[in-house]
């Protein structure tokens, strides 16, 4: 006789048990007629002929043995403790928010995402390809209203996260605006300049979005 149960709670069993994600089990034996007790698979080492043992939290699937021997002979028990995958979840933002945004005609934005229990995430919608679980990317001089779709899976299931960027309306063709223009120097930061309405989009994204549209009352920064 050489039982080896695993158990959490009020549950035992001598069969596959499963548990929550990150949770413990209790390993329970009991032998007769043993003189020594050897653990083997997920667990090492020499144990007393009866015990209990937690597990430690487990985040994958483990399988416990014990082989105790006598002077009739070895016997040899295991249990497998099976671990519930947890649920992915994926929280994807467009300037720092969810759901849906809106900015002005032409606009930077900048996308960031996280999530949890994932392995690999896929972009849809208005941006394609493989993405990591976890990242930020910036979008460049928006001229249409945009859906980011992000879908991210793990051992647990699949996740998904969007977020739609709507524009305002296009300033008026045929009119000029007065921006602050970046120079890209240290001593001289901005140059005030006035454009067609049709350049905003591009000078938007000029140096990583840091001219100033427009430019504001009192003038261009100096520093």
């Amino acid at each position: 006789k050489d039982p080896l149960e695993g158990s959490r709670g009020q549950q035992a069993s001598t069969g596959p048990l499963t548990i929550p994600y990150n949770s413990a089990a209790t390993l329970t034996w009991a032998s007769t007629n043993a003189d020594a007790c050897t653990a083997s698979g997920d667990w090492t080492g020499t144990e007393p002929t009866s015990g209990t043992q937690s597990t430690g939290s487990l985040t994958a699937s483990k399988t416990y043995t014990l082989t105790c021997n006598g002077p009739g002979g070895v016997a040899v028990a295991s249990v497998t403790v099976n671990v519930v995958s947890p649920t992915p979840t994926v929280s994807l933002k467009a300037n720092g928010s969810t759901g849906t945004i809106a900015v002005d005609y032409g606009s930077v934005v900048s996308l960031t995402w996280t999530s949890t229990y994932t392995s690999s995430c896929v972009a849809s919608g208005n941006w394609a390809g493989a993405e990591p679980t976890s990242g930020s990317l910036t979008t460049w001089g928006l001229i249409n209203s945009t859906t980011y779709t992000l879908t991210c899976s793990g051992s647990g299931g699949t996740a998904v996260s969007s977020v739609t960027v709507n524009l305002a309306a296009p300033p008026a063709t045929g009119k000029k605006t007065t921006i602050c223009h970046a120079t890209g120097s240290t001593s001289h930061p901005y140059d005030l300049i006035t454009i067609a309405n049709e350049a905003l989009a591009a000078h938007r994204s000029h140096q990583g979005g840091r001219d100033i549209i427009p430019a504001p009352a009192s003038g261009c920064p100096k520093s």
